[in-house]
């Protein structure tokens, strides 16, 4: 990231994913002094969990076994969909 936004640097507890993340929507920002931290890194988080929920779900399939056997949507599903929300609410404030 260029030096103008070093002061707009991510939260040293964010993954390397989230991290990518947050440079890109400071990098697009109007006003990225405007963006407050801990819910730039909440966005952040529920971007790469979407993320990862949908490669689960690419890599292991819409429908997984239960612990007895039996058929069921995968849950990486429902955590994606939850996660997707979160974003549409999060990105209202920095999109």
């Amino acid at each position: 990231m260029s030096d103008q936004f070093d002061q707009f640097a991510a939260p040293e507890h964010l993954s390397d994913e989230a991290r990518e993340v947050w440079d890109s929507v400071i990098a697009e920002a109007s006003n990225p002094a405007y963006i407050a931290a801990d819910e730039l890194a909440a966005y952040c988080n529920a971007v790469v969990l979407e993320r990862d929920c949908a490669r689960r779900v690419r890599e292991e399939g819409t429908i997984v076994a239960d612990e007895r056997g039996r058929p069921i949507a995968h849950p990486a599903i429902a955590v994606g969909r939850q996660a997707q929300q979160d974003i549409k609410g999060w990105a209202e404030k920095f999109l």
